[in-house]
């Protein structure tokens, strides 16, 4: 029986919010889900 992959909702996970209406509000408040690393130093 081949497996068919089956779509059973739609949804937002980002850096500026989970959720369409967290992640609509951080995006139309111009917030960035991009920062400096902090778990390493990169210099």
């Amino acid at each position: 029986m081949k497996r068919q992959p089956v779509i059973t909702g739609l949804g937002i996970v980002s850096p500026i919010g989970i959720g369409v209406e967290k992640f609509w509000v951080a995006a139309l408040a111009g917030r960035s889900g991009i920062g400096t690393p902090t778990l390493f130093d990169s210099s």
